[in-house]
């Protein structure tokens, strides 16, 4: 519960953005909840209520569309649906959502099945539920334990795992490298590291730290983890606090009314006061009562609508006692809203005489942009107009003109539109004290005087058109029109049916009445009729002492538009409650979340794109490429000998090229360090790209460093250790200079894995020449060897599986460009004296010795190194670039020469026009195109479409006898049987015997597969490639720097070999369900027949899958 939310605040900032860091900021700026906390409320709420699961979460997740780093692809669209069903998913979205379950079912039988009640809603497959009984039965077991024992020791946590590990059988067996920086969504992959680091801690926050700190998956790892905690050990008060004030209100209610309920005076003691919750409640009680009696303030109730309906501001704020006003930052103009102008039709232009100081004129210039939904007002003000708009629908309601006078500014003519009445704002004068109104809010002062005298007169504009009102309907007859001959009585009334509701769902009422016309005076509406329910009609006031207090009206039926929807007792507008969402208030919500799950949809579409494209690139080469000649373009000058002096410390504020991937700067993390690395040691590595760089299989480090000799480097002022022996103002500016030359590309080395990560421990110092022994020794099984050492390569044989014994060890140590470490027969040998600066008793001039030594060999060393690397760099980039171009033409050049594509375009050319051409049922003429293919004498080739009924349907060929042709284009009229069988495909059709003929047999073979299908039927379209310039076509890749390749080096044209009686096809098509694919299939001929086409081979050149289930 609370435990859950706090680990999900505290994992928000590190979902996509991991870190390592243990002792982070848990309520830090840029913390919030997210989909965690939604979902594990959604659970208390359906608990307190006695609801369904699924019902409630789906409306909480409603009701917060946008969480801090939104919802799971799967899940969003459970939201959105209108009718959500489980899917089927085992992620930890069921196990982090579930511990309110525990805390209300304090009996494990109980327990258990509410648990997988909650989880199965959603992801109801087996692993999903086991994962979140698994949560759900730790925190039953650590509550029973708290109950049981006087503290949580050793023994009581290990009654805790073994009561979980009985039960779900997972493995918690795990060390921390197993599961540190490793992002796995899955309940299986997290819930037993959730236990496992519940084994790891010794406090709430403790537990969390270390769920956070994993570089996992963050927020939910957190909350699984803090769940539990909060059972072993409790939350400390602070941590309760700071956290309740991330939640919104009705967060917060339901959180105070489940604790108060299930987990008796533990919130209640936290919250400073015993009965501030029991206080919260019975307010919340009372609100509720309250807003249950609509007669009870009726005129407040008035005021809330009005306001509702004219909102100035954030209207949340507003009831809640804050400045509902939007901040003055930016200035408004005309292009800041998307607005129309003033019409020329329809508009009162009024002299006015409204004085403002220069104070309010300068806030009025700044004009008004509103940031919310319910400020229903934009405004900006130019050298001559005030002019303010309707925020939704961008109407121009007023325009006024206003210029200097004496020592103030005057407002002397006001336009105001009629169609604000559709807002409830009937006559010029209402309109004009609105304006009033609007402008005193917006300079900030109270404006509680101006709102009233805008009620006041809006109540006797209304109460006059009332009347003149009740003397018009209340007209038995009409006056003759003697003198009016063009005047009718259909002119003046209508005849209309009135749908009356009636409370019973499946009755309604049909009357006809006749209705009087009304343009320019205010509707009234009629009892026992739509308005007699609405909630705007109840807000206006009626006076006992009016003959027409029983009558109802609504200023928006003034208009022929609302009046239609009125009179068919179907008012989009009509609102019981103001608190309960109409139906058209629910239309436009519905959607705005369905425009704005397709927003969404296409958002994560783009990004998904892009990134499969970028980790293409990076797993090929291309994208290291293109950055390294950025960077050389953009910060060398154009010049890649620059490289060899670098100091890639400079790009700590480089967002492109100094990006470390979320983690804090530092140079080997940086992009173009990895980059360059990548690029220049390819040939070492099996494997080796960015791609490789980032999932950890290899690592880029510093091949020196110098801090344990020279201590931690202070601002370049001064060394930590090197000041407790006094340097000379010469040996601190060698240093500097030293430490900055660490950080160029003379002194980086990729390894696998992270091999070289106890180069900086207690064994070696830092120094590589004593490392690269213990290497050596490891991998030629002589000397001592460091077990440590060895088991860290062993988990990177993969990698350095090439490399064995002695001769792997000179290859690596060469390749890598060590050279100065190794002696005369490529062993590693002695380079450095190893002293550290806190060695005991170590003199200063036997230090500084070192201390020189140290410089003078990196010095060369470093400067050297970087020389070859760029001469390597040079290389590979110019070679790249010759290669690829070279295998690019000639590639284009052969595809472009295949005859066998060229039919095959051909094909799909003719296929187009058979499904247009609805005049012919003999298709015959196809062989026109596939001349390669013939029928026998007597038949004609048909084409079956598909019917649009069932669960779908696919498009075939057929062959029929010419004698029993059809007359009409009807199937069912087709004598049997019919040859739509797959075996029967090639009945009666003739083919040659040779390369040609089985290609275009295997066309016609897969025409269904491009020929148009219903619902499933979709499932097997195909895009057929026959060049590279075909995959242009496909939206799921993009063209770069390497178009038409995306990354597939070799042809893509079809292949076709013909031994004897049989053939064999390589052809590739682009699937939405598969990608890029292709297939090898082999083709038995017969008697100028073909018996079969099978495949025997299929190989996914690119993996892709667009998820549309149908």
């Amino acid at each position: 519960m609370l435990g859950a939310i706090i680990g999900d605040i505290a994992g928000s900032r590190f979902e996509f953005n991991p870190t390592n860091d243990y002792n982070f900021e848990i309520f830090a700026p840029g913390s919030d909840f997210t989909d965690d906390t939604i979902c594990t409320v959604a659970v208390m709420d359906a608990i307190l209520r006695d609801e369904d699961f699924g019902k409630t979460i789906h409306e909480w997740c409603r009701r917060y569309p946008d969480p801090m780093g939104g919802y799971g692809g799967r899940f969003e669209q459970w939201v959105c649906s209108l009718e959500p069903k489980p899917y089927n998913s085992f992620g930890n979205g069921a196990a982090m959502r579930v511990s309110p379950v525990a805390w209300a079912k304090l009996n494990a039988f109980g327990m258990l099945p509410m648990a997988a009640k909650s989880a199965e809603c959603t992801h109801n497959h087996p692993e999903g539920i086991k994962g979140a009984q698994t949560v759900a039965l730790a925190i039953h077991k650590a509550i029973e334990l708290n109950n049981c024992f006087p503290q949580f020791g050793k023994e009581q946590m290990k009654a805790l795992m073994d009561e979980c590990l009985r039960f779900s059988g997972y493995n918690i067996n795990l060390r921390k490298e197993d599961v540190q920086n490793k992002f796995d969504e899955t309940c299986q992959g997290t819930v037993p590291v959730a236990l496992w680091t519940i084994t790891q801690s010794n406090s709430f926050e403790d537990a969390v730290r270390r769920a956070v700190s994993l570089g996992a998956d963050a927020d939910t790892l957190g909350a699984i983890v803090g769940s539990i905690a909060e059972a072993i050990w409790g939350i400390p008060e602070d941590m309760m606090m700071d956290a309740l004030d991330y939640l919104p209100d009705e967060m917060k209610t339901v959180v105070l009314r489940f604790y108060s309920r299930y987990v008796p005076n533990s919130i209640l003691r936290g919250y400073g006061d015993e009965s501030a919750a029991e206080d919260i409640l019975k307010e919340e009680e009372l609100r509720e009562k309250e807003q249950q009696n609509p007669n009870s303030t009726p005129m407040k109730e008035f005021q809330a609508i009005m306001l509702w309906k004219l909102g100035l501001g954030h209207m949340g704020r507003f009831f809640n006692g804050e400045n509902p006003l939007p901040d003055k930052e930016r200035l408004a103009t005309e292009h800041s809203w998307k607005i129309e102008t003033m019409p020329e039709k329809d508009v009162s232009k009024l002299l006015t005489d409204i004085n403002l100081s220069d104070k309010d004129m300068r806030i009025i210039r700044r004009g008004h942009i509103p940031e919310a939904q319910e400020d229903h007002w934009f405004m900006y003000c130019d050298k001559e107009f005030i002019r303010y708009y309707r925020s939704w629908t961008g109407m121009c309601a007023y325009e006024a003109h206003y210029t200097r006078k004496d020592e103030h500014w005057h407002i002397d003519r006001l336009t105001v539109n009629h169609a604000l009445g559709e807002f409830g704002v009937n006559g010029d004068e209402p309109s004009e004290y609105l304006f009033v109104y609007l402008l005193t809010a917006e300079t900030g002062a109270d404006a509680t005087q101006q709102w009233d005298a805008y009620l006041k007169k809006w109540e006797e504009t209304y109460f006059k058109y009332a009347n003149q009102s009740k003397q018009e309907t209340q007209t038995e007859s009409i006056e003759s029109n003697d003198d009016k001959d063009d005047v009718t009585l259909d002119d003046i009334y209508e005849e209309r049916e009135i749908i009356e509701p009636s409370f019973s769902p499946t009755q309604e009422k049909r009357t006809t009445t006749k209705i009087k016309r009304q343009q320019d005076i205010w509707y009234v509406g009629y009892e026992n009729h739509v308005c007699e329910v609405c909630i705007y009609a109840n807000g206006i006031r009626r006076w006992a002492d009016d003959p027409y207090s029983g009558i109802m009206g609504c200023g928006r039926l003034g208009y022929n538009s609302f009046r239609q929807r009125y009179t068919s007792g179907e008012c989009e507008y009509k609102k019981i409650d103001l608190f309960i969402p109409s139906a058209f208030e629910k239309m436009r919500k519905e959607e705005a979340l369905e425009k704005k799950r397709r927003e969404e949809e296409e958002r994560l579409r783009l990004y998904r794109k892009e990134q499969r494209l970028l980790k293409l690139d990076k797993q090929d080469g291309t994208y290291e490429r293109k950055l390294i000649r950025d960077f050389i373009g953009q910060k060398l000058d154009g010049d890649i000998d620059r490289i060899i002096d670098f100091d890639f410390n400079t790009l700590k504020e480089d967002q492109i090229f100094g990006d470390s991937k979320g983690f804090a700067f530092s140079v080997d993390k940086c992009n173009i360090v990895q980059a360059i690395m990548s690029v220049t040691f390819g040939d070492l590595w099996p494997g080796l790209n960015l791609a490789s760089i980032e999932d950890y299989t290899y690592n880029v480090t510093h091949v020196n460093h110098m801090h344990y000799l020279f201590g931690a480097n202070i601002l370049d002022q001064y060394f930590k250790g090197m000041q407790n022996f006094h340097p000379t103002e010469e040996q601190h500016k060698r240093a500097v200079k030293v430490s900055h030359l660490l950080d160029t590309s003379g002194n980086l080395w990729i390894l696998p894995k992270s091999i070289d990560t106890d180069k900086d421990a207690y064994l070696y110092h830092g120094y590589t020449d004593l490392f690269l022994k213990a290497v050596y020794n490891v991998m030629t099984g002589k000397g001592k060897v460091d077990p440590s050492l060895k088991g860290t390569l062993y988990n990177a044989r993969k990698q350095m599986g090439h490399l064995q014994g002695s001769e792997g060890f000179d290859k690596m140590a060469r390749g890598l460009f060590l050279d100065d470490y190794l002696d005369y027969y490529g062993k590693p040998t002695d380079v450095l004296p190893q002293i550290w600066c806190l060695m005991k008793f170590i003199k200063r001039d036997v230090y500084f010795k070192a201390v020189d030594d140290y410089c003078t060999f990196m010095e060369s060393f470093v400067h050297k190194r970087s020389k070859l690397i760029v001469k390597k760099l040079k290389k590979a980039l110019g070679q790249e670039n010759l290669a690829m171009k070279y295998h690019i033409e000639q590639m284009l050049e052969e595809e472009q020469q295949n005859e066998f594509s060229k039919v095959g375009y051909a094909f799909l050319k003719a296929i187009s026009k058979l499904v247009e051409d609805k005049r012919n049922e003999d298709k015959s003429y196809l062989f026109k195109t596939l001349d390669a293919m013939s029928l026998e004498k007597g038949y004609a080739l048909g084409l079956k479409l598909p019917t649009n009924v069932g669960m779908g349907d696919e498009s075939s060929f057929y062959t029929y006898p010419i004698d029993k042709e059809k007359k009409e284009n009807n199937l069912d009229d087709m004598p049997e049987p019919l040859t739509l069988s797959k075996d029967d495909t090639f009945n009666h059709i003739k083919v040659n015997r040779n390369a040609m003929g089985i290609w275009q047999a295997y066309l016609y073979d897969i025409a269904p597969t491009v020929l148009p299908t219903f619902w499933h039927g979709g499932y097997i379209r195909r895009t057929y490639i026959f060049s590279h310039k075909d995959l242009e076509t496909i939206h799921a890749l993009y063209p770069h720097e390497k178009a038409p390749l995306y990354g597939i080096k070799d042809m893509v044209s079809p292949k076709v070999k013909m031994r004897g009686t049989e053939g064999t096809i390589e052809c590739c098509y682009w699937s939405e369900w598969q990608g890029l694919v292709r297939e090898t299939l082999k083709v038995t001929y017969a008697n100028e027949s073909i018996i079969s086409i099978k495949r025997i081979k299929e190989e996914v050149l690119y993996e892709y899958n667009c998820g549309i289930c149908f």
